[in-house]
């Protein structure tokens, strides 16, 4: 599963959103027997509802790609805030954990310190996806709305 996440954030990051992520959608390939080889090539098809972002984005008001590069040079947009309680058709096919949380907890295990994502900050006692740590956010704390600190976490 996480190589499919991954092959996904390379494509999304090359400016284009797949909009229809789900099993149906991922081939598994290999020269060997799929169920014994040691790492199959992940293969993403059915691009038919998908958007090319950089024609798109502003009509839609989605995540300008262009200004996260510039802020954060040779960083992606990883797929914890992508698909952060986005991973239903997942669960259902038992690719991940179907316990309530459980997606959302092995996304932020797998993805959250990963050197070539855009850094995520995340209030643990709030069930709403972690967000994209701005630039003037590095200082080591960030307040929200609610009055309190949260502590952002930034390894890079």
């Amino acid at each position: 599963m996480q190589k499919i996440l991954e092959a996904e954030t390379f494509v999304y990051n090359a400016g284009v959103h797949h909009r229809d992520m789900s099993p149906r959608n991922v081939m598994l390939v290999s020269h060997s027997d799929i169920y014994t080889a040691p790492d199959p090539r992940i293969v993403i098809i059915d691009f038919n509802v998908s958007n090319v972002l950089n024609l798109s984005a502003r009509r839609r008001g989605d995540t300008d790609l262009d200004a996260i590069h510039k802020t954060w040079p040779g960083r992606m947009v990883g797929p914890i805030t992508r698909f952060w309680d986005e991973l239903m058709e997942f669960e259902v096919k038992g690719w991940v954990a179907d316990d309530i949380g459980a997606a959302n907890e092995w996304l932020w295990e797998c993805f959250r310190e990963r050197e070539d994502y855009v850094p995520v900050v995340r209030d643990e006692d709030r069930e709403e996806s972690p967000r994209l740590v701005e630039v003037e956010e590095l200082t080591g704390r960030v307040s929200d709305d609610d009055g309190e600190d949260d502590v952002v976490v930034f390894r890079g």
